[in-house]
């Protein structure tokens, strides 16, 4: 099998590790991954870094350009053209939405120069966005071009698997969220559980984005009528509300409170070994909802007690 993966998510290790997974599990399997030569996301930039795992030719780097989005950038045609018709893949997945710039891109390369492999799509998208005319007509054209070309669309939640039906398509369809986890082996090497600290002080974690839909705010003012009580708070993670938490929370809440910087999913993991119970309460807006909280999920593999919301 040979497989060619775009997608702009894959720039870090911490990604690509499940394709790392996926070469030890079939000696026959041949990767390429596409990515963009910078990825600008809303914590730092990032550019193309090889997993350990992953040998030179697996990840092939394309110069691009366009917006900050996802949706707006665009991949050197001619690169992904040339990888296509020397790679020859039997299959080519796509981890971008079917209308944007790059999934229309990639999806008529691969109709036109390798109609034979087999294409599918992963999706993140769990609320159904209809954005003003004429956006929302090219939309539309564009989904219904990406999937009656797919043989199988991976969703990353229920959510997006239910929307998938609900716009039409009837096709193949998996719910696999995107980025694996390696469980930790046990702390002690005893009975599997992540050893914790000790002490009468809990200590509590909050790492993401400082915005109001991650139930921040409802976090602070919950802690602020617990003053009664041991604990620390640590926060990790950037965004509008931190100017706010600096100025009117930090005050308040003394040595108890630990203001971190943004850092990545593969930083998470070392900074849980410290914290007692994690916590993302995450409302609904209009214009988004989790789509799966993926630090809730290192948390447990902590060993954290995790308070989560019906959130996504």
């Amino acid at each position: 099998m040979k497989l060619l993966v775009v997608g702009h998510s894959y720039v870090t290790p911490f990604a690509q590790a499940k394709y790392v997974a996926m070469k030890a599990l079939s000696r026959n399997l041949e990767i390429r991954l596409v990515v963009p030569h910078v990825v600008r996301h809303v914590f730092a930039e990032y550019r193309p870094t090889l997993s350990a795992g992953l040998a030179s030719e697996d990840l092939v780097v394309v110069p691009s350009w366009g917006g900050s989005s996802n949706m707006t950038y665009l991949m050197d045609p001619v690169s992904i053209a040339r990888l296509i018709l020397r790679f020859r893949p039997t299959h080519v997945h796509i981890e971008e939405d079917p209308h944007s710039v790059v999934g229309f891109e990639t999806t008529v390369l691969a109709s036109t120069l390798c109609p034979k492999a087999a294409l599918s799509f992963f999706l993140w998208d769990n609320l159904n966005r209809n954005p003003s005319w004429p956006l929302s007509a090219i939309k539309r054209a564009l989904t219904r071009f990406g999937m009656s070309r797919a043989r199988l669309v991976v969703c990353g939640n229920r959510d997006g698997q239910r929307l998938l039906a609900a716009k039409g398509y009837h096709g193949a369809s998996e719910v696999i969220p995107q980025i694996g986890l390696d469980a930790l082996p046990p702390a002690d090497g005893g009975d599997g559980r992540v050893a914790r600290p000790t002490g009468d002080t809990t200590t509590i974690g909050f790492f993401g984005r400082m915005v109001e839909e991650k139930g921040v705010l409802d976090l602070l003012t919950a802690l602020s009528r617990l003053m009664d009580r041991s604990w620390r708070l640590i926060m990790a993670g950037d965004g509008p509300l931190r100017q706010e938490i600096e100025a009117t929370w930090r005050p308040q809440f003394g040595d108890r409170m630990t203001l971190l910087g943004p850092m990545s999913h593969a930083d998470v993991q070392e900074h849980l070994s410290g914290i007692d119970v994690f916590v993302l309460p995450s409302y609904s807006i209009p214009a988004w909802k989790e789509q799966l909280g993926i630090t809730l999920v290192q948390a447990m593999f902590a060993g954290c007690a995790c308070i989560g919301s019906t959130c996504g």
